[in-house]
């Protein structure tokens, strides 16, 4: 299983098994039937890992078929074509007759490529957050003020006085095809060449204000976890997870 999309069983010796709906305490709704076919945008540095492995488990108790990526392709294991857009070759190919149920995995969101590959009745889900908090997280991870030469202690402000010096010094001599100033809205599949003009994003956002029924937000996650589990008619043993011990970078 991919490197950043481990399941880890939440209890030891723990069944996969799913309980019987009558044995639970919060047992769904008799007309509301549990969705099992997810695609999540696994959004960098925004809780995307925390979610990943929650839906890995959710997966392997009911026995679904994932959207794993193809080691041999020209991306690395745990990617689904990310930083480009997913393309046939870079997933393991599913099981004749069986369609898939759950991509989760890091991946550019494009729309087709995404409808092509899961059956229609798929819910989109993706995880955001808040946005200075985020650059500040992606700044730590990616090593930007090592890379740019940036102050220690006057970080952030040399970063924001020149931000357009940065990004072209980012894109054509580190060679990186993503921004890290919005990562979040490249995750999201926004044309990187068109972000600055406002028709096109409000257009493209409303565009995914239809495709994702649900968006979750890192600083409220409980809150964002109790709408997936309404949302998606699951169980509460089915959105628990265990907090990190240390801080998001």
């Amino acid at each position: 299983m991919p490197h950043f999309c481990r399941w880890r069983p939440p209890f030891a010796g723990q069944s996969l098994e799913p309980k019987s709906a009558q044995t639970r305490d919060d047992a769904p709704r008799r007309n509301c039937r549990k969705k099992t076919n997810l695609a999540f945008i696994k959004v960098h540095k925004a809780g995307g890992t925390t979610m990943c492995q929650l839906f890995f488990r959710f997966g392997l108790r009911h026995r679904l078929n994932f959207v794993l990526p193809n080691s041999s392709s020209d991306t690395k294991a745990f990617n689904l074509g990310w930083p480009r857009p997913l393309k046939k070759r870079q997933y393991l190919r599913r099981i004749d007759g069986e369609p898939f149920n759950i991509l989760t995995n890091h991946a550019v969101y494009r729309r087709d490529v995404f409808r092509n590959i899961m059956p229609n009745d798929t819910a989109y889900l993706a995880i955001l957050r808040e946005p200075f908090s985020h650059l500040k997280s992606a700044m730590n991870f990616y090593h930007l003020r090592r890379k740019f030469h940036l102050p220690k202690n006057n970080t952030i402000p040399a970063l924001l006085q020149q931000p357009s010096f940065y990004e072209d010094y980012w894109r054509s001599r580190i060679k990186q095809p993503f921004s890290y100033t919005n990562l979040m809205s490249f995750d999201m599949g926004i044309n990187f060449s068109a972000r600055l003009n406002t028709e096109y994003v409000k257009s493209y956002v409303t565009q995914l204000e239809r495709d994702f029924r649900l968006v979750l937000i890192l600083e409220y996650l409980d809150e964002s976890l109790v709408l997936l589990k309404r949302y998606m008619c699951w169980d509460m043993e089915d959105i628990l997870y265990k907090p990190k011990l240390y801080p998001e970078r």
